[in-house]
């Protein structure tokens, strides 16, 4: 069976605040990157950002790549870093990989079965981006009009009201539409339980879509004092599938995936091999699983 053809870019924060420890820490994720993900046919840009995007390589075959010229040119530029353009460089990012897709000079990227992930090491939220909006940024990773895309962020040494900030922003599929759930549910009249011509229910279509914020407020609200229905967890659509066989199947079905990996670096340690590759399986760890594991603690069967 033929391999898929895989196009890395690496974003990698050199920002004020990753000074000392977290730049040491995200440098050897790249060497595990090497180590235990790329192949050597794979492809592999890199792009530092502070308030500043530069790229300090464009996409290369990964056995070409000087690792050591690139961890020496990493520290370097983290040594002037200055505040945080994260939303400019995913920008500059996807935009540069679209326009690769047209470029005759990196014509490998239209193989119909490339595949492109696009990996970002940070310690933090934006806060000096002038060339977007978050708005914009947010639709973009939504819609990147990239073939077979996805979008890892490694939070190094990362706060959890930064983590939720980010799982908010940049995958927004982790909420879902939680706010309209939240104000129908207030609803006495509302049927929660009503089936769709597929036959599947509201939870049905969150766990379908990994809303997990839809599913949790599904599963938690307080039917009793609303005069509701309690949502039932294990009913089934026309095809047999039930919220958790419907959840499960998803978690392998996803097209993209959209990962949030947080990594502590702790007493002036670097992080370990196992933290790092914790999350780092990239074809397989997405949202999904969190559903699973809500639908499985309600009784799903």
């Amino acid at each position: 069976m033929k391999r898929p053809k895989r196009n890395f870019l690496v974003l990698m924060d050199t920002s004020y605040s990753m000074h000392g420890d977290r730049i040491i820490a995200a440098c050897d994720g790249l060497d595990l990157f090497h180590n235990e993900v790329f192949r050597k046919d794979d492809y592999m840009g890199l792009l530092a950002f502070d308030s500043r995007v530069i790229m300090l390589h464009e996409p290369m075959m990964v056995k070409k790549v000087n690792r050591a010229f690139d961890r020496k040119n990493i520290l370097r530029t983290a040594l002037n870093g200055r505040s945080t353009a994260m939303y400019d460089a995913l920008h500059t990012g996807l935009t540069s990989l679209k326009d690769k897709l047209n470029d005759p000079n990196f014509k490998h990227l239209k193989s119909g079965d490339s595949v492109f992930h696009v990996v970002m090491l940070t310690d933090g939220c934006d806060n000096s981006s002038t060339k977007v909006l978050l708005s914009s940024v947010s639709a973009l990773v939504a819609n990147s009009g990239i073939p077979n895309f996805h979008l890892t962020v490694v939070g190094i040494s990362m706060p959890r009201d930064t983590t939720a900030e980010l799982r908010s922003t940049l995958f927004p599929r982790w909420s879902g539409h939680s706010a309209v759930a939240e104000l129908l549910l207030k609803l006495e009249k509302i049927d929660v339980n009503q089936v769709n011509n597929d036959g599947a229910t509201p939870l049905d279509m969150a766990s379908q879509n990994g809303q997990l914020a839809v599913v949790e407020l599904l599963l938690m609200h307080d039917y009793a004092q609303h005069h509701q229905e309690k949502v039932k967890v294990k009913q089934a659509m026309n095809n047999g599938d039930t919220p958790l066989l419907t959840a499960a199947n998803a978690t392998f079905k996803a097209q993209k995936t959209q990962t949030m990996i947080e990594i502590p670096v702790i007493g002036g340690q670097t992080i370990s091999e196992n933290q790092f590759l914790l999350g780092l399986a990239i074809e397989s760890q997405n949202k999904y699983s969190e559903v699973v594991k809500l639908l499985l603690k309600h009784g799903a069967e």
